[in-house]
This record gives structure tokens, sequence and C-alpha cells, in this order.
């Protein structure tokens, strides 16, 4: 079952980047602009994950979050994370803290931290549907795929060392396709946020992943 998100924050273009960010994660997830719509969805389906602005238009944070469904981990999001709102937001319970604008990457890291909705490093019954079932096509893929990997990885460093967003975006174009046949949904998880955050910390995440995904591709058989 997919993990799901509830998202409270009332700055219209937050609201929007958050979003966006968060949909390109493998989970459901509402937002909503206050409190009291955010409590009227909890009714209906606790969530996995509460993300919420510090001030919403119906109260703070800190003074709301004891209404929340209870056992459901917060991440509270603020412009201005100071040593005092985190003392004031772990007194009522609330431990982990974001400070906004925060890169994609960092966003994600926190979710999936929080809840379980980490992609799978490789779907295998997902690519061989994709295949139609055929066993040996999918190991030709794979073998394809493990190979395109650190040119990919190289391609996509050469441009981003050289700030050529284009180039950074033709590649992850390139390489999110080969992903999506083969049901790398981690590493195609990671293309996405870099494709939309040319962060470093979103660069540092996909790197890793992408170095996770060819070890287990190297390892692990067909």
């Amino acid at each position: 079952m997919k993990a799901s998100i509830v998202l409270i924050e009332d700055d219209e273009i937050s609201r929007f980047y958050l979003s966006e960010a968060i949909a390109l994660l493998d989970v459901e997830f509402t937002a909503c602009p206050d409190f009291a719509s955010a409590c009227a969805v909890m009714r209906t389906k606790p969530p996995s994950l509460i993300i919420s602005d510090l001030n919403l238009p119906d109260g703070e944070l800190p003074d709301l979050a004891a209404a929340f469904p209870a056992g459901i981990p917060i991440l509270a999001i603020s412009a201005e994370v100071t040593l005092a709102v985190r003392e004031r937001l772990a007194a009522k319970g609330i431990a982990h803290v974001l400070a906004k604008p925060m890169p994609v990457a960092e966003l994600h890291d926190a979710i999936h931290r929080l809840c379980t909705c980490t992609p799978e490093l490789w779907n295998k019954e997902k690519a061989l549907k994709a295949l139609g079932g055929s066993s040996a096509a999918l190991r030709s893929m794979r073998a394809m795929f493990t190979a395109e990997l650190p040119v990919a990885a190289q391609s996509i460093q050469t441009a981003f060392d050289s700030g050529n967003a284009t180039a950074v975006h033709d590649a992850l174009h390139r390489l999110k396709a080969s992903c999506g046949f083969l049901g790398a949904e981690r590493l195609l998880a990671a293309c996405r946020a870099l494709d939309q955050d040319l962060s470093e910390a979103s660069h540092s995440a996909f790197r890793t992943t992408l170095a996770d995904t060819l070890a287990f591709m190297i390892s692990t058989d067909g």
C-alpha cells in the first residue's frame, strides 16, 4: 500500500512547489491551505505523514499538533528555523523541521526517513510486465542498462559541472526512459528530483542512487 501524505501550507507558491516535489514520489498526497481542511481530510483517512507550515491561518503548528491523529509523524516547515523554534516544536513532540525553501532532494530524504515510501531499487515484476513477460528480453535489457549507467553518470556530471542545464535535462530524459522500462524506480525518482531542482543536494542524492542501482544490477542475477 502506498504511503499517504497530508501537506498543510497556506502560501500558494510554497504549496505549489511542495506539491510538485511530493508528486515526484510514488505516494498519495493531499494539499490543504489550513488546519481545518487538513483535519477534515484526516478524519476520512489518517495519513502516513503530515507536512505542515509552522504558521497557519487558523493557528500555529505547536499549538495545533495535539489535535492531529496520534502516532503520525509530523514534518514542520518554516522560513525561519531558529533554535527557539526547534525547542518549541520539540516540546510538542515535533522533532523534524526543515527550512524553506529546501531542495527537492532534502525534502525527499526527510519523507523517506519518516514514512515508508522509498521506491525499490529494481521492480522486476514491473520490468517483466513492460517486456511482455520475456525473461530473455529482461536479461538483455538489464545488461544494456548496466552498461549505460556509468556513461549516463559521466554525461550528467560533465554537463552539471559546466553549468549546461539543457544537457543535464537531455541526459536525464534518456535515463528516465531506461529506468521506466527496467523498473529502476528509486533511480527514476532521483532523476525526476534532479530534473526539477538542479542543486548540489539533488545532484549528490542522484549520484548516490545511481551508484546504488549500478551496484545492485552488477551483484544480482536477473
